[in-house]
């Protein structure tokens, strides 16, 4: 979708929070890929494969596919999803332990 486009989606804070989590954590260059991609798939449809928190409303997260380390760890990401004003700020970016 165009980012022109008045349907478009608006996406917000989902570099910086990359980036802190870069520095934070030392994810190897695979890694870093997978999110990178994941959230430039999220521009297409930011619902996909997300489960909305019911507590707190237009809170989203997930887990980003393949990014399971030795340690049992994998990268979760959460994000508002802001309707009416078509934005997608990104909350948190990082590892968590399994079971999720």
């Amino acid at each position: 979708m165009d980012s022109d486009s008045p349907t478009a989606w608006v996406f917000a804070r989902f570099e910086d929070l990359f980036l802190s989590w870069v520095d934070r954590e030392l994810p190897d260059e695979a890694t870093q890929t997978r999110v990178i991609d994941w959230m430039r798939d999220r521009r297409a449809d930011p619902f996909a494969g997300m489960l909305r928190d019911l507590n707190h409303p237009n809170l989203w997260f997930g887990r980003v596919p393949h990014t399971l380390d030795k340690a049992g760890t994998l990268v979760t990401v959460s994000y508002q999803i802001l309707m009416r004003t078509r934005i997608v700020r990104c909350m948190s970016i990082g590892r968590v332990g399994l079971p999720m």
